[in-house]
This record gives C-alpha cells, structure tokens and sequence, in this order.
C-alpha cells in the first residue's frame, strides 16, 4: 500500500502484471488535491491524571512483508483538525441499537 501520487514504480509494477495476465492496462495522470502527514499523535488524559499515548504503528508481521518496508503509509487521517477535543466520555454499547421512551396521555 502506498500514498495517493507516490511510489510510481508501485504502479508500474502493477500495470506490467496486468500485462502479464493480458488485460490492458495504462497508467493516467490527473491532476487532483492531496495531502500527506507531517505528523501524527494522538493521547488520552483520563479524570484521574493518567494517560495513554498510542504508538501509531502497525505491527510488523512475518506473514506480510510489505507491513515492514521502511517507507510505508503512516498513520493519518488527511482532512483532520489538528487541536485538542475534550469530552466525557459515553459507553454506547454496539451502537447498533436504540431505547425508545414511550410517551401516552
């Protein structure tokens, strides 16, 4: 995996193995709007004065080399804000389901 507009050799290699299994297949140039990170930080203070600070990175695993490469995708979400958010904190179980109050006259 890689980074919209970078590694174009990534694409190069993929069309050639679009070739090889005889679909064709050629690369096109757009002109679009990215970003890339700067950085990347997230933690979380707790009422308590503790906090946790996550490390961000996948793990590397034997099964996958790819998840190793030296420049692989970091971490981000490319439109975010970057600033601080507090809010309390609300356990909303799966999410998935609702409670509805009956109202009658």
């Amino acid at each position: 995996m890689h980074v919209a507009g970078l590694n174009r050799t990534m694409a190069e290699w993929t069309r050639e193995k679009f070739r090889d299994f005889g679909i064709s297949s050629e690369l096109a140039t757009y002109n679009v709007l990215l970003n890339y990170p700067v950085s990347h930080s997230i933690s979380v203070s707790f009422p308590n004065g503790s906090s946790y600070t996550p490390t961000l990175l996948e793990d590397v695993l034997a099964s996958d080399e790819t998840t190793g490469y030296f420049n692989r995708v970091p971490t981000f979400h490319g439109y975010s804000f970057t600033g601080d958010a507090s809010a309390e904190y609300v356990y909303v179980g799966y999410g998935d389901s609702f409670l509805f109050q009956t109202f009658t006259d």
